[in-house]
């Protein structure tokens, strides 16, 4: 068994608020002006107002996955060959701006559920140790090797186009005059999302003396 080296880690992150607060909640549709005007946010008029939200303690802080596990296995197939496999896989996460866990989709005027997805990313590397040159290893990595589309973050946020793609042209303070007949259309709201890395690889020379 030498020839192999086998490796795990669990990490549970329990990361809450611990007091009463309030907080800008412009994108959420739980904040207070968004839920007192609730009636007119109907066929996508009305509705997206800034206001405020309230944090109790127990609510999840945004961008903390409860559950990150990694693990890897190397293995020596060869005198001068080695191969190696690490898997990292995160739980889902709040979306900032959802700091009182409680944003909800309505394909109206908020969009997204909120929520960073949960992801799994594999990577795999190859070196070559040739015995006759002491020091010397050559190595090529390929991380996301599966090429999985993932998120690392995301944040709730005004959005310049609506579910159908249509420009929205939104605005600060709420809803907005649309034309001369005067019909109101409100601020869209969305998740936004940061990416991941997509399928990269590289080949490299390190040499220790």
């Amino acid at each position: 068994m030498d020839d192999w080296s086998v490796g795990a880690n669990y990490t549970y992150l329990d990361a809450t608020y611990q007091s009463n607060e309030t907080v800008n909640g412009s994108g959420n549709s739980t904040n207070v002006n968004s839920v007192a005007n609730a009636a007119t946010r109907t066929n996508g008029t009305g509705g997206g107002y800034e206001g405020t939200i309230d944090i109790k303690p127990g609510n999840k802080i945004p961008l903390t996955p409860s559950h990150m596990f990694k693990t890897y296995v190397d293995y020596q197939f060869a005198k001068d060959w080695g191969t190696n496999v690490n898997i990292m896989g995160f739980s889902q996460s709040f979306a900032r701006g959802n700091e009182n866990n409680a944003h909800k989709a309505d394909g109206q005027n908020y969009f997204g559920s909120g929520i960073v997805p949960g992801y799994v990313v594999v990577n795999y590397g190859l070196r070559f140790t040739p015995s006759a040159v002491k020091g010397l290893t050559v190595f090529g990595q390929v991380n996301n090797i599966l090429d999985e589309h993932y998120y690392t973050g995301g944040q709730l946020g005004a959005a310049a186009f609506d579910a159908n793609g249509n420009f929205s042209a939104p605005r600060s303070g709420g809803s907005y005059s649309g034309g001369a007949d005067g019909t109101q259309y409100s601020v869209k709201q969305t998740t936004f999302y940061a990416p991941g890395a997509p399928r990269t690889w590289w080949l490299g020379m390190r040499y220790s003396f």
